[in-house]
């Protein structure tokens, strides 16, 4: 019984390990986004740069294509 009450507190301290998804982008973070887009950088290294998810760089980087046209 001990044993199965440590197994399911690591289980739990490794999820709490997990990556943590937000859903509201800092002002800096988009204004990055927005000048790295600028500089023509790819989303796959943007998203790498700032830690931040794929699909989030590319919905702002987007936006920031939009606004210049």
């Amino acid at each position: 019984m001990f044993y199965q009450a440590i197994k399911a507190q690591q289980r739990y301290m490794n999820l709490k390990k997990a990556k943590i998804y937000r859903t509201v982008l800092t002002d800096e973070e988009k204004e990055m986004i927005f000048e790295l887009t600028r500089k023509g950088w790819q989303v796959g290294a943007m998203a790498e740069k700032l830690n931040l998810g794929y699909s989030t760089v590319y919905n702002y980087r987007r936006q920031e294509q939009r606004r210049n046209k």
